[in-house]
This record gives C-alpha cells, sequence and structure tokens, in this order.
C-alpha cells in the first residue's frame, strides 16, 4: 500500500490518506504495520512533536514509494519476459504452423501433379515396350529372309554348277556323236560304189525321221535323231519317240530318273 499525505493547514495535525487502489497487493507487511501504529500514535499524541512527526510520515512514504517502484519494476520486469517469452512461443508455433502448412501444400501440390505425370509415364512405357516388341519381331524376320537369301544363293550357285557341267557332257556327248558318225561315214562311203540305179531312183524321197550324217543316231530304234539326254547318266542316247517307252540307257543300261530334251542346232 501507498500512503500520501494531504497538503499541511497551519495549527492542524496531518491526516493520511490511503492510497489502496493504486495496487492491490500490499508490498511490505512489516511497513504497513509500523506506518499504522505510528498513526495511532499520532492520533493519541497530536500535539507532541509536530515537525519529528511530519519527518517520520516523509521518510515512511519515501521508503513505501521505493519499495513500491522497486516491486512495479520487478514486476513489470516480469511481466516483460514473460511477454517476451510468450511472444517468441507464439512465433515458433505459427513458424511451425506455416511450415506444416506450406510441406502440405507442397505435398498436394507434387501429388497433383504426379498423377498425369505418372500416367504418361506409364503410357510412354507401354509404347516402348510395343516397339521393343516391333523391333525383336523385324529382326527375326529379317534373320529369316537373310537365311533364305542365303540358302538360294547356294541353291543358284549349285544349280549353276550343275547346269554348266551338264553343259560340258552335251557337248562331249555330241563331239562323240560326231567322231562316230565320222567313222561310220568312212565305212559307207567304201560302200557306196556298189550302189545300184534302184538307190538312185529311192534317193529322190527324203525320210524326215531318218538323221544326218553329223547328227548322233537314236540307240535304241536306229532310225531317228538322238535328242533326249538320259540323267543320272548323261548319256545322248534316244529320241524323242524312245524315251517314252526307255527306262534303262540303251548305252550303259543304267536306270534313268529323269530326261532332258535337247535341242541341235
Amino acid at each position: 500500500m501507498i500512503f500520501c499525505s494531504p497538503p499541511m493547514q497551519p495549527q492542524q495535525p496531518s491526516q493520511l490518506i490511503e492510497l489502496s487502489q493504486l495496487r492491490n497487493n500490499s508490498v511490505s507487511t512489516g511497513l504497513r504495520l509500523s506506518f499504522y501504529d505510528q498513526q495511532n500514535h499520532n492520533h493519541q499524541f497530536p500535539h507532541q512533536n509536530h515537525p519529528q512527526h511530519q519527518q517520520i510520515v516523509v521518510d515512511n512514504t519515501s521508503a513505501m514509494l521505493s519499495l513500491f517502484n522497486e516491486d512495479l519494476n520487478a514486476q513489470v520486469r516480469q511481466q516483460t519476459e514473460e511477454i517476451d517469452q510468450f511472444l517468441r512461443a507464439q512465433g515458433e508455433q505459427l513458424r511451425r504452423t506455416l511450415a506444416e502448412k506450406r510441406q502440405r501444400h507442397y505435398r498436394a501440390l507434387l501429388s497433383s501433379a504426379h498423377e498425369p505425370l505418372a500416367r504418361r509415364l506409364r503410357e510412354k512405357e507401354v509404347e516402348v515396350e510395343k516397339a521393343k516388341r516391333r523391333n525383336n519381331e523385324l529382326q527375326t524376320r529379317a534373320a529369316q529372309l537373310a537365311a533364305e537369301t542365303h540358302f538360294w544363293q547356294v541353291k543358284a550357285r549349285s544349280q549353276e554348277a550343275a547346269a554348266a557341267s551338264l553343259r560340258v557332257h552335251i557337248q562331249q556327248a555330241l563331239m562323240g556323236a560326231a567322231a562316230a558318225n565320222d567313222r561310220k561315214a568312212n565305212s559307207i562311203g567304201a560302200a557306196a560304189s556298189e550302189v545300184n540305179a534302184a538307190e538312185d531312183a529311192e534317193s529322190a524321197y527324203v525320210d524326215p525321221d531318218r538323221p544326218s550324217l553329223s547328227e548322233p543316231r537314236c540307240k535304241a530304234c536306229q532310225r531317228r535323231t538322238a535328242t533326249v539326254l538320259l540323267l543320272p547318266c548323261r548319256h545322248l542316247s534316244v529320241c524323242t519317240e524312245c524315251e517314252r517307252v526307255a527306262h534303262v540307257c540303251p548305252l550303259c543300261c543304267c536306270a534313268r530318273s529323269s530326261s532332258i530334251e535337247v535341242y541341235l542346232s
């Protein structure tokens, strides 16, 4: 409590006013009791030691004010510290709240952007898988085509070699037939002087199936030109008519498997 004295009137005792409204809590109980004791003493002896009484009142008032100021300053400091601590706590809580809200907002944005990106990524992965399968199919098909091409190339080379060998055998057969015909022509020329006039008359008729002296004669009928090459022995030994019924070669008696007709020019 703080007590103030009213203005002093001459020839009147001083009166003290209790300022209880300035502060609810008492500052010092001991001082207050001392002050009440002094006040009671003054009321009991109002006319004794008036200057000393005033000095005591002033000293007590100064002490009370000093204590009040110290207590007030202490409480102000305490309240200031509490307010600062409260503000710091509230600021830290606000900072954490804002950080959490910011993180939630970022996560929501990332989640909203992740779904279409994930869908596009899955679509691209499906396209890549399709492209890989298509590429594998094309590579497999290319390998098959390359193998088929190689096979046909090998087969063509083998057929070319067989055709070349067949041409060589045909030429050899033709040359052998021509040599045989030459020998036969020489033997026939020795007997040509004995041909009579009847043969001269018959010479006017030309048999279309009769082979010429330069052409090989069929070894089956001995009348027509040999124009069929029998396989696999490769002998030019029969004509087209005899080839229909011939099952073996007339020269080597080898069983025929197929035949090739040769056009002689």
